[in-house]
């Protein structure tokens, strides 16, 4: 994108430099704008609840396990414990929703190459081999 905007920008027309763009350019490179920024926004967005919602679930057990302590319900051992098991999910959990998003694409890419055949060809059912002239050991 950037290759091409500097390919704009370098071989501009000197006469067109001095006029304003078009309105139907105009309009839809403030679109393009506009859906770029409400997609970094919600990335943004989506980033910060994550990261929140990971730092609460140990906070919590602290916070709870705290009030228990107190209490003379538990001891401190159980909870670090507890915290320990629980900051050693983050790696499968990582790995689980990886293999989905891999998952996912695949039969995304799948689905827009089934799409890309042609009406009477159906990739399913492939076209039988031919049969091999060749015997055994290269000779006829």
């Amino acid at each position: 994108m950037r290759e091409l905007g500097n390919f704009i920008v370098d071989n501009a027309e000197p006469d067109l430099l001095d006029k304003p763009p078009p309105t139907g350019f105009t309009l839809l490179t403030d679109r393009i704008l506009q859906i770029r920024t409400r997609f970094l926004m919600t990335k943004n967005i989506m980033k910060t609840l994550n990261n929140l919602l990971i730092a609460l679930g140990p906070f919590g057990v602290i916070a709870w396990g705290g009030y228990l302590v107190i209490q003379g319900e538990v001891e401190v051992g159980v909870i670090l414990a507890f915290v320990s098991g629980l900051e050693r999910l983050g790696g499968p959990i990582r790995e689980l929703i990886g293999s989905y998003a891999a998952i996912t694409d695949a039969r995304m890419r799948y689905r827009i190459l089934l799409e890309s055949f042609p009406e009477g060809i159906d990739p399913e059912e492939p076209e039988p081999m031919p049969k091999l002239s060749m015997g055994v050991g290269g000779k006829a």
